[in-house]
This record gives C-alpha cells, structure tokens and sequence, in this order.
C-alpha cells in the first residue's frame, strides 16, 4: 500500500499512528492538511509540545490561504491541546472562536466540531450540564445534514457525559441503541466501545464484565498507538471508582 496517498485520518481511524507520522514528516512541502493531521496524531500520542507545533503552523498556512474550512478546525484542535493542559479559559475561547468563524460557513462538520470542542472543555472542566448541551446542538447538527455516523459518535459522547452526571436511565437508552455501531467501523471506534461494553455491564450490574471491559479498553487503545483521551478516561476512573465502593 502507498503510504503517500492515505490520509491522516485513515492512519488514525486504522491505528497507524506511527506510520502516519513518518508518512506525513517526510513530505517535503507538506499542505495546511498535512500539518493539521501531523498535530492530530501526535496530540493523540501525548506529545503535546509538537501538536502544538504543528497546529500552530496549520492554522498561519490555513489562514494565508483563506482555507475557511480549515481554520475552525485547527482552533478546535487548539482548544482540545488546551483543555487537555488544564487551561480552561483559553480552551473556551478557542472553541468559541471556531464556532463564531464556522458560521460564515455552510460546512455543517465545522459548526459540529466547535460545539464538540466546547463539549470536550466543559466536560473536563466539570460542567456537565453544559457539556451535555453543547453536545445535543453538535448532534442536532448532524441529524440535520443527514450524518448518521457521526451523529452516533456524539450520541456516544453525550451518554458517557450523562452517566458521569448520574443520568443513568438515559445514558443506557442511547448506549443500547448504539450498541454495536462502532466495533464494526474502525479499529479505533472499536477500541472505545469497550468503554461503552464496561458502562452498560456496570449498570446491568455485571461488575466483573465491567471490570473486564475497562482493562480490554485500555489495551486496545495501547495497540491504537495512542494515549486513552483525557474524556475517555475520566469515565473509566470513574468506574472504577464505583466498582471499588
């Protein structure tokens, strides 16, 4: 397989983090797209000083090249560096200005992806009301423009948010009707099912398939070449938490 024609969200998606990163180093004068995707995956690796890098000389070439679709993206990325850093404040104000730039563009996976990334900061903040609402506009977002996919992504997103909230009764209604949408996708979306799997078998009370659950999640995103996301995990130490009362 050439390297050269994958995208970075095929090596993300499929769990070559590694060979994407040396596929999209050695372009020699690598697109917006490519220093966007770049910071992607090594932000997913943990390396946060050069997904910083990256990002930053995405959006400075996204921005030259009046790349509307771009930019919003690479402040969504920005934000996600931030919020994962702990700096909250900067992280809504990047979110904030991807969303404001997004609506001068009827691309709706921009306005989506802002109301994500404002999702993503709230919830690591600790405001789950506000993560709960924010990722219901992203999900309205994609019902509206037919994005079935993606939309089961954030309803995903929206149901680990409500059990970290105590919306349990809730939160298994959405899991259940998802369940088994992803582990037949990706090897990463499989990946994070497993974080699902756990939350449903603790709720059905089956503690020790949860349990089990939570040391498969952590090995398949291990063998996704990557780092658990900072959401993920607050979910599973949360389990855990309850399983160890």
């Amino acid at each position: 397989m050439d390297s050269s024609n994958l995208s970075g969200s095929w090596y993300l998606h499929n769990c070559k983090l590694n060979d994407g990163i040396r596929a999209l180093e050695s372009i020699i004068e690598p697109k917006s797209s490519d220093l966007l995707w770049l910071g992607i995956l090594h932000m997913k690796q943990g390396r946060e000083g050069l997904a910083a890098s990256y990002l930053g000389d995405s959006l400075a070439v996204s921005r030259d090249d009046g790349d509307n679709r771009l930019v919003p993206v690479c402040l969504c990325m920005q934000s996600r560096l931030y919020t994962d850093r702990g700096d909250y404040s900067s992280a809504m104000k990047l979110a904030i200005e991807a969303q404001n730039f997004s609506t001068q563009d009827e691309w709706y996976r921009t306005k989506a992806l802002s109301f994500h990334a404002i999702a993503y900061c709230l919830r690591l903040s600790g405001d789950m009301d506000g993560s709960i609402m924010a990722y219901k506009s992203a999900i309205q977002i994609y019902d509206d423009a037919g994005d079935f996919n993606r939309r089961d992504e954030e309803v995903r997103n929206l149901a680990t948010a409500m059990f970290l909230n105590g919306e349990i009764d809730e939160c298994e209604k959405l899991l259940r009707g998802i369940r088994g949408a992803f582990s037949s996708r990706t090897p990463y979306s499989g990946a994070y099912s497993h974080v699902d799997e756990a939350i449903l078998n603790f709720i059905e009370g089956d503690f020790e398939r949860s349990h089990s659950e939570i040391i498969k999640a952590r090995a398949a995103i291990e063998e996704c070449e990557q780092t658990m996301d900072k959401d993920e995990e607050l979910v599973l130490e949360y389990l855990i938490t309850l399983l160890s009362s």
